[in-house]
C-alpha cells in the first residue's frame, strides 16, 4: 500500500490553515526552496480527474486506498493550484507516485511563486470543490494536511509548527551500527514525528532512508555521530551513590517545668584574714561565735 506523500521536495509554508484567503478551509500555500519555481510530484499513483483554467487547478485521485499519516486508510484526492502552464496534463491521464507533473507558479491571483495545496479524504466527487461562507473554494471532504501527508525524504524549511510525521525505520543489518539501540531509534522517531525537525535531523532521516549508505558511513560521518550523541544524551540518568551515611549531631535541650525547680541556699564559710576586718566586724564575729548566733 502506498503512503500519501507530501507532493513537494521542499516544504516552505507561507500561508497556513484557516488564514487570509484560506478562511474556512484546510488549505496551505507551499513555496519551494527559494523564490524560483520548484516542481511538485504525484503524492500517489492516480488519475487526473479535473482541470480548471482559473488558477490552473488540477485534481488527482488515488487509484487505490492509501495510508494517511494519522493511520487512516482510504482513497485520497489532492488539488494543486497556480502552475503557470498545465497544457501537458489531461483529464484521465495516469501519474505515478513520485512523478514530476506540476510546478509552482502565479496563475490566477497569486503573488509570488507557490502551490495552493488541498487534500480531501476519499474519491473525487461532484465538481471537486464548493464555495464556503467566506467565498473561498474548498476541496470536497477536506482533510487536515498534516494528518494526511507523510514527509518522507522532504526537506523542511518551514513546517508552520504543525505536527507533521515522517517514517523512521531501523536498518535491516547491524553492520556498523552497533550503537543503534531501540532507545535511540525511539527517541529519534519522537523528535522527528512530533516537532519541526532541524536540518540535521532531516539529513539524518534521509541517511536512514537509504540503509546501505547509512550502514557504510555511520562509523565515519561526524554529523551522524553528533546527532546520535545528542539523542542518547537525553536518555542518560546520573546516579549518586552514598558510600557512607552522613552523621548529624543534634543538640537536645531538656526543658524542666517551673514547679519542679527548687531554690536551695548554701552557706559557705570562707576564712577571712583578721587584718581584712574592721573593728566592728571583729566584735560582731566574736559575739556571734560566743553566743552561737546565726
Amino acid at each position: 500500500m502506498q503512503k500519501l506523500l507530501f507532493p513537494m521536495p521542499y516544504m516552505n509554508i507561507t500561508t497556513g490553515i484557516n488564514q487570509a484567503s484560506h478562511l474556512g478551509s484546510n488549505a496551505i500555500d507551499c513555496a519551494g526552496s527559494d523564490s524560483g519555481i520548484d516542481f511538485a510530484i504525484a503524492p500517489f499513483t492516480g488519475v487526473i480527474r479535473k482541470k480548471w483554467a482559473n488558477g490552473n487547478t488540477v485534481w488527482i485521485e488515488s487509484s487505490a486506498p492509501v495510508l494517511y499519516a494519522d493511520g487512516t486508510v482510504d482513497y485520497a484526492t489532492v488539488s494543486l493550484t497556480h502552475d503557470n502552464n498545465i497544457d501537458n496534463l489531461a483529464v484521465g491521464q495516469v501519474v505515478q507516485q513520485g512523478q514530476r507533473f506540476y510546478e509552482e507558479g502565479t496563475a490566477g491571483r497569486a503573488t509570488g511563486n507557490h502551490i495552493h495545496l488541498e487534500v480531501g479524504r476519499g474519491r473525487f466527487t461532484s465538481t471537486g470543490w464548493y464555495q464556503n461562507a467566506h467565498g473561498n473554494w474548498v476541496i470536497n471532504n477536506s482533510y487536515v494536511p498534516y494528518a494526511a501527508f507523510w514527509l518522507d525524504n522532504i526537506n523542511v524549511i518551514n513546517g508552520y509548527g504543525y505536527p507533521w510525521k515522517r517514517t523512521v525505520t531501523a536498518p535491516t543489518t547491524n553492520t556498523g551500527v552497533q550503537d543503534m539501540t531501540p532507545n535511540f531509534i525511539r527517541r529519534t522517531y519522537y523528535m522527528i514525528a512530533n516537532a519541526s525537525p532541524t536540518q540535521a535531523e532531516v539529513d539524518f532521516h534521509m541517511a536512514k532512508s537509504n540503509p546501505e549508505s547509512f550502514v557504510n558511513g555511520f562509523g565515519d560521518n561526524p554529523l551522524w555521530k553528533n546527532i546520535q550523541s545528542q539523542v542518547i544524551t537525553k536518555e542518560v540518568i546520573k546516579e549518586v551513590i552514598v558510600e557512607k551515611p552522613v552523621e548529624k549531631i543534634v543538640t537536645v535541650i531538656k526543658e524542666v517545668p517551673v514547679e519542679k525547680i527548687v531554690t536551695v541556699t548554701v552557706t559557705k564559710e570562707i576564712p577571712i584574714g583578721f587584718d581584712q576586718l574592721s573593728l566592728g566586724e571583729l566584735l560582731s564575729a566574736a559575739f556571734a561565735k560566743l553566743f552561737k548566733i546565726k
